[in-house]
């Protein structure tokens, strides 16, 4: 039992820190974490609400989609540009975020939505 209150609190820090739920479940098998209570955790941090939120915390702190700051591809009034160049930067840019998230563990699903309809 007390190894099971110290792996909810170390899931709730994880969360907090890592992002995704499928790092914190392969740092807790890492750890020799049992599958049963590795569920439990994992079912008790949150679900997929607490993945989006940890997604879009993730994407504020690295400043990825709307909070980007300084777009140089957008024009000084807000509105975008739509050239051949900037399209395929703008490409280029999603899918190099959508990279990032995907490191961090986050599926398509949810990266998806982090970064909108871009």
């Amino acid at each position: 039992m007390l190894i099971a209150t110290v792996c909810k609190s170390a899931c709730s820090v994880a969360l907090a820190r890592l992002g995704s739920l499928r790092k914190i479940a392969a740092q807790l098998h890492q750890k020799g974490i049992p599958s049963e209570l590795r569920d439990e955790l994992l079912a008790e941090a949150g679900g997929s609400e607490a993945e989006l939120e940890a997604a879009l915390t993730y994407a504020r702190r690295r400043r990825l989609g709307v909070h980007r700051r300084n777009d140089p591809l957008k024009e000084a009034d807000g509105e975008a540009t739509e050239d051949a160049e900037v399209a395929d930067a703008r490409r280029l840019r999603r899918k190099r975020e959508l990279g990032a998230l995907a490191r961090a563990g986050f599926g398509f699903d949810i990266a998806a939505r982090v970064l909108g309809g871009e």
